[in-house]
């Protein structure tokens, strides 16, 4: 293919439309409401009515909430003495990315982990979370409305639209947790049984599970009864990993080989 340039005019058009998208994003004050269809206009509580007054928005200022179901919505606010009322102006629907990650994982002790995961995971693209309990568990339960808050946070600061569900799951593979159809994979270190390397391992267009294990790995019967229900065994290279950052790591390996820009 022979190069090209671009005429200074269209140098001008190309920079004027990065500069204002960009302007655009950076702009957007996105909030959040858990229902929006149907609705032409709500009383906006709690946290979010407190950021609201924080960012002093007024009658002239549009802003953006979405109910993380896919739908964004452009709202004025209404002034009111006693409470914050937003009018619905118009809403758009943001269709889901495929294909969808979901990361079955294994809560660790410290708590704080696990938020970071759940932040760092939402912020760069994941559909499901579940929070599953293995032999060498250290945390047999979760408070999941705390790793709520923090996945709508994370979804506001990204300005993405769609919220992952987050699931508290019973004992791994004891039955049967939840219905998928793409390809499952168990990351481990037990080097006893056969891995391959996890991108090399996702095929892109497949919906992936990946199953992380805790701090002291999956056990052997829980490999070889992962391997029995079809999970594919892989590995993240010659280093050991902390539970949370191999659970990261599957979450970048997964966008970068779906969902990178093409230049």
């Amino acid at each position: 293919m022979e190069p090209f340039f671009l005429s200074k005019n269209d140098q001008r058009r190309l920079f004027y439309h990065h500069y204002f998208t960009i302007s655009y994003l950076s702009a957007m004050k996105l909030f959040y409401h858990p229902q929006l269809e149907g609705l032409e206009e709500f009383i906006v509580e709690d946290e979010e009515a407190k950021h609201l007054r924080v960012l002093r928005v007024g009658e002239v200022d549009d802003i953006y909430f979405t109910d993380g179901k896919g739908n964004k919505a452009l709202c004025r606010v209404i002034m009111d003495k006693n409470k914050t009322v937003v009018k619905v102006v118009e809403i758009d629907m943001h269709e889901p990315s495929n294909p969808q990650l979901t990361i079955l994982i294994a809560p660790t002790k410290n708590t704080d982990r696990m938020e970071w995961f759940v932040e760092k995971a939402v912020e760069l693209g994941i559909h499901q979370i579940i929070f599953s309990i293995t032999a060498n568990s250290e945390r047999p339960y979760m408070k999941i409305e705390r790793m709520k808050r923090v996945a709508i946070a994370a979804m506001k600061q990204s300005l993405k639209f769609y919220l992952p569900e987050i699931i508290i799951s019973g004992q791994f593979l004891k039955h049967d947790q939840f219905d998928f159809t793409g390809i499952k994979l168990l990351a481990h270190c037990n080097s006893y049984f056969d891995r391959a390397f996890i991108y090399d391992t996702i095929k892109s267009g497949d919906d992936v599970l990946i199953a992380i294990g805790p701090e002291g790995d999956f056990n052997k019967d829980e490999i070889e009864l992962a391997l029995k229900q079809g999970y594919l065994g892989i590995t993240m290279g010659e280093s050991r990993l902390r539970t949370e950052t191999a659970a990261l790591y599957s979450v970048m390996s997964f966008n970068l080989k779906n969902h990178s820009p093409t230049i």
